[in-house]
Order: structure tokens, then C-alpha cells, then sequence
């Protein structure tokens, strides 16, 4: 699925990219790990309706992107079959840096095995790294569920986008 869609340049622009992937043996077993590009946070995690609404341009701007990611996936016959808020990754506005000497972090106690950090850094969330007055660019990511279809849709009574996005 991830050759078809990075061989198509305006899905690209649309979907989350598997750079590469490697199998992991650790103490619970084997792991196939999987490496994508760099995104921000969900917009789940962006926003609260009771607290953090999204604000009307942003909605349409997501909805937007949300759409043509969808008709690229359509178009070279992928089914998503789990689109949400979860998997609508937003893309960085704000650089992420190295850890510096101020950020709070743990020795680990080991030094000199490359497959051990000698210090663990206190999680940051990924909206520290977003700034909500930049227009969005968004990506749809986890087609763990996404399915190839044969056929063409059957068509079915569906709201025009573009009515949805006036």
C-alpha cells in the first residue's frame, strides 16, 4: 500500500509516509517497527470543545485536507475504514530541538551501550510544538485498517463536499 501511495505525488502530500521499517527482538518478543516522517500532533489532541475549540477557518481547513486525503486514497482504490480525529496528524509549526541542560531528565545509570540512553528526557507533548494561529496542514495517517477494494463504490446519497466546506 505504501508504494502505490508514494508513487503518486498528490497523495504524498496527503497521507503519512513509511520511510522504512525494522524488526525489533526485545525481552517481550519480535517487533516490526515502523518509521514515518516527522508529523505533529492529532487533532484530537488539539483541540476541546468544552475548553479549546477549533475555530471555524481551522475546521474548514481540516475538513478540507480531510477530504482530498480521502479522494487520493479513493482514486488509487485504498479504503481507509478508520478515519478520526486520532489518525488527522497536523504537521509541526514550531521546530522540535534537542533536549537542553534545563529540560528535566533522568540518569539511566548506563554509559557506554548504544542500545541504552544514558538519559531519559520528561516527555513533552507534541502541541508545544504546534501553534494553533498558523494555517494547518494535515496528513491522515494509520491505514492499519485500510483495505483495497476491487470495484468502484456503489453510489450512495452523499453530501457534496463542496456544500460542506461553503
Amino acid at each position: 500500500m505504501n508504494r502505490i501511495i508514494r508513487a503518486n505525488a498528490t497523495a504524498r502530500g496527503h497521507i503519512v509516509t513509511l520511510l522504512d521499517s525494522f524488526k525489533h527482538n526485545g525481552p517481550n518478543g519480535k517487533h516490526e517497527c515502523l518509521v514515518f516522517e516527522p508529523m505533529g500532533p492529532a487533532v484530537a489532541a488539539c483541540y476541546d470543545p468544552d475548553y479549546n475549540p477549533i475555530l471555524a477557518w481551522q475546521a474548514k481547513s481540516i475538513c478540507k485536507q480531510l477530504l482530498t486525503a480521502l479522494k487520493c486514497l479513493h482514486d488509487l482504490g485504498i479504503a481507509h475504514s478508520d478515519s478520526n480525529p486520532g489518525n488527522l496528524l497536523l504537521s509541526l509549526t514550531t521546530p522540535i530541538q534537542q533536549p537542553s541542560s534545563g529540560d528535566k531528565c533522568w540518569s539511566t545509570g548506563v554509559k557506554g551501550n548504544p542500545q541504552i540512553p544514558e538519559r531519559i528526557y520528561e516527555n513533552r507533548p507534541l502541541t508545544e510544538f504546534w501553534d494553533r494561529e498558523v494555517p494547518v496542514e494535515l496528513k491522515l495517517s494509520d491505514l492499519g485498517a485500510g483495505t483495497y477494494y476491487l470495484s468502484s463504490l456503489e453510489s450512495t446519497a452523499l453530501i457534496s463536499s463542496s456544500v460542506l466546506l461553503q
